[in-house]
């Protein structure tokens, strides 16, 4: 007995109209919103009950609005849930809808990492030059997806300050140019554990050594 299949048909048919697996499979759609959650977050797929999905998928019920939260790959699988273009367009081929999943992905990291941004600058606007800081970094942020280690932090500070909410895990750091590598080792301990949920788990290995000597009170290895 296929286990997964059998969870993913006793989790649906009864939020459907159809009795048939098949045909209730062909009453939802893909909304477009997608949920992220922390990584020590236990996140489990509303359909198929698998654990440990960093993002959860809306689809909802266009015969009863019943809305299931799941995996990517489950939609992926079932491939009489509909998903769409940004044009109402409906997708067939797996690569097309792979492509729409990983679109609405990245879209809603984007928003989820400029709403605190956009919320700190309405706690700023009257400081003119914090504002317009808040606001080049949120244009950065939108534009490059990322964001320089320092600038990062500042942010992260100013956010940290006034109680706004935000996911650092969501946020990138660019560390592309030499200079802002070299302002990242001049960081206090407190500084780097504030901007380490931002790094990816490459730039964690590559600048392990900084964050080890940073930890035991030494200075960076030269």
């Amino acid at each position: 007995m296929n286990h997964w299949l059998e969870t993913s048909k006793r989790n649906l048919i009864p939020l459907s109209i159809a009795g048939s697996f098949e045909d209730a499979l062909s009453e939802w759609i893909f909304t477009g919103n997608v949920l992220s959650y922390e990584d020590d977050e236990e996140v489990q797929c509303q359909l198929c009950e698998h654990l440990d999905l960093a993002y959860h998928f809306e689809i909802n019920n266009k015969l009863n609005n019943k809305t299931l939260l799941v995996g990517s790959s489950c939609i992926l699988r079932f491939d009489r849930i509909l998903v769409s273009d940004k044009n109402g367009n409906a997708l067939y081929a797996y690569e097309q809808r792979k492509s729409r999943l990983d679109e609405a992905r990245k879209d809603q990291i984007r928003e989820q990492t400029l709403e605190p941004l956009r919320l700190l600058w309405r706690h700023v606007k009257q400081d003119e030059n914090l504002a317009a800081h808040i606001e080049r970094n949120a244009k950065l942020l939108k534009k490059e997806g990322s964001l320089p280690p320092a600038d990062l932090l500042s942010v992260f500070k100013e956010m940290k300050m006034r109680g706004i909410n935000y996911q650092a895990h969501l946020y990138k750091v660019n560390l592309r140019v030499y200079y802002e590598v070299l302002k990242l080792e001049k960081m206090s301990p407190d500084d780097l554990r504030l901007i380490k949920g931002a790094f990816s788990t490459q730039q964690l290995k590559r600048y392990q050594s900084l964050f080890e000597t940073k930890r035991d009170g030494n200075s960076p290895r030269k």
